[in-house]
């Protein structure tokens, strides 16, 4: 009998790897180092295992059909971008942290093809979070059953991680500490 992983160890390694790199974590932030770190969370969550959430964007009946996965509708890197911008607050109250891990395993079972779309949404899309099942018109079925259906539906994304997602994604998708200047040609010509 294999052994059930424990995601607790997974979430306190994670949390003393940015704990670790937080000083990095600055105005002065290069992509590289950005996604080096977002890594660390990243490789966690998915080592941990997922927690299926029991919700699919197929019927049951077509599961064997089609290539399915697992969808971390909370995208890990983008909350470890959240937790890193956060760290003064989060990196400083394990629970809180821990919370945030926890999040990030939840998922839905998907096709393959539904969750590339899903993570092409993650990367340079002004589309939130709560709003990316919605926006593909993709429905969630309890138990792939027909019966229990929540058609396009607004996902359960607490307020604060929408509301630093908006800061994000304003800042031309960086963390929110660094200090990146968008421009447009407006800008340019002015």
């Amino acid at each position: 009998m294999r052994k059930r992983k424990d995601p607790t160890e997974y979430a306190l390694t994670a949390f003393l790897s940015l704990k670790a790199n937080q000083y990095r974590w600055n105005k002065m932030l290069v992509t590289d180092a950005e996604r080096s770190i977002s890594r660390l969370f990243y490789d966690s969550v998915f080592s941990s295992g997922a927690n299926r959430s029991g919700f699919s964007t197929v019927l049951k009946n077509d599961w064997k059909l089609q290539p399915m996965t697992d969808d971390h509708y909370m995208s890990p890197q983008s909350v470890t971008k959240f937790i890193m911008d956060q760290s003064d607050i989060i990196l400083e109250d394990y629970d809180y942290f821990e919370d945030c891990f926890m999040m990030c395993r939840k998922t839905h079972w998907v096709m393959k093809s539904q969750n590339e779309e899903l993570k092409c949404l993650t990367k340079k899309t002004s589309i939130l979070t709560r709003d990316r099942y919605k926006h593909l018109g993709l429905n969630l079925y309890k138990g792939g059953k027909p019966n229990y259906v929540m058609e396009k539906p607004e996902l359960e994304v607490p307020t604060y991680f929408t509301d630093w997602e908006k800061g994000y994604q304003n800042n031309g998708f960086r963390a929110t500490v660094v200090e990146n200047e968008v421009s447009n040609l407006e800008d340019f010509f002015n």
